[in-house]
């Protein structure tokens, strides 16, 4: 029992790590040695010369990518970590020359001419960072807050809706549903602003899902009516007291974002650049893999007793997952088109 839970640990160890090197293999990442390859099916990095940079490795094709705003790569861990050399916190729309000279060593926010849904924040520490505005609101020069609501920094659902954590259940029309089968709701003795979809063929009409309206609606795939869709795409994302000590979380939004703790102890959702997926072992967005129309669970390993056992990462296609079955077989299960794998949230996203 003892020799199996050890085995359970590592098995869910490697499943949630990348394997990282410390020394650079090559400058332009064009060494990807097969018997690394062999032996970290779920792919590998090594550093870069610049150490804003790494090189990733997967399925035998290495590829340069850069850590996000902030942070730099470590072999060690695999992936990127908060930067303490300040090289790699440079901002291209942030300029040093525009904080005060004299700002009694805090953090003072500044609006960012080229994106209003951010700001540059000049730190106490001499740096300035690039810091992104929570979801749906952009930057107040006259308050030095992100206070005001602007659809174009993200589209908000359930405007106006303000859940109070009574012990009732409450539902409320989506003023942003142009098709009315989705709507708003609030859980018993929670404040957090959830949405939900009306059953097949119903719409939400004077506060219930109508079946007499004839509707085109249907749930979402891989959805159920009755699940509660939190609104806010970090939702459950817990900043520490040093934002400097948090991990990186993919967002339930976008595989091609992810949500990021800042200075100011809110969370932020930020985008991948166009054509990357933000990978959490790593804590980077990282190009995003050539889909595969197949899967290897072959080397994933089973317990004899799977009940409890966690959905285990495709080795070879991110829109896929392995499951185990009673046998100690693990099976390749797809997700839906657009979708990827998170284990951390064991589901497509």
């Amino acid at each position: 029992m003892k020799s199996l839970l050890i085995s359970f640990v590592l098995a869910l160890a490697f499943a949630t790590q990348t394997f990282g090197l410390t020394e650079i293999l090559s400058e332009d990442c064009s060494k990807c040695p097969d018997c690394l390859n062999d032996a970290h099916l779920g792919g590998y990095t090594y550093p870069n010369k610049d150490i804003c940079k790494f090189c990733q490795c997967k399925n035998g094709v290495g590829s340069l990518e850069k850590c996000e705003n902030g942070t730099r790569y470590d072999g060690n861990k695999g992936g990127c970590v908060h930067d303490d050399t300040g090289k790699c916190s440079c901002c291209t729309d942030c300029c040093l020359n525009e904080c005060p000279i004299c700002y009694h060593g805090i953090d003072f926010p500044m609006k960012n001419d080229n994106d209003k849904c951010a700001y540059c924040l000049c730190s106490k520490d001499g740096g300035i960072y690039k810091e992104k505005c929570p979801w749906g609101y952009r930057f107040n020069v006259e308050t030095g807050s992100c206070d005001i609501r602007d659809p174009e920094c993200g589209q908000i659902d359930c405007p106006g809706v303000k859940c109070t954590g009574g012990d009732h259940e409450e539902h409320f029309k989506d003023e942003n549903s142009k098709d009315n089968c989705d709507f708003c709701c609030c859980k018993p003795n929670d404040t957090n602003v959830y949405y939900k979809s009306c059953p097949w063929g119903e719409k939400f009409l004077h506060g219930t899902c109508d079946e007499s309206t004839k509707g085109q609606c249907k749930p979402p795939a891989g959805r159920s009516v009755d699940e509660f869709v939190p609104v806010n795409p970090c939702h459950g994302v817990v900043c520490p007291r040093d934002h400097t000590k948090a991990l990186l979380k993919a967002s339930r939004k976008s595989p091609h974002s992810y949500c990021k703790c800042q200075s100011d102890g809110e969370v932020a959702l930020h985008h991948c650049q166009p054509g990357h997926t933000f990978d959490e072992r790593i804590q980077s967005c990282v190009s995003t893999p050539k889909l595969t129309s197949w899967s290897d669970c072959d080397t994933v390993t089973c317990p004899a007793d799977p009940t409890g056992y966690p959905l285990q990462v495709d080795p070879v296609n991110p829109a896929a997952y392995c499951q185990c079955d009673w046998g100690g077989k693990a099976h390749p299960m797809p997700c839906n088109p657009g979708a990827f794998f998170n284990y951390d949230y064991q589901k497509c996203l």
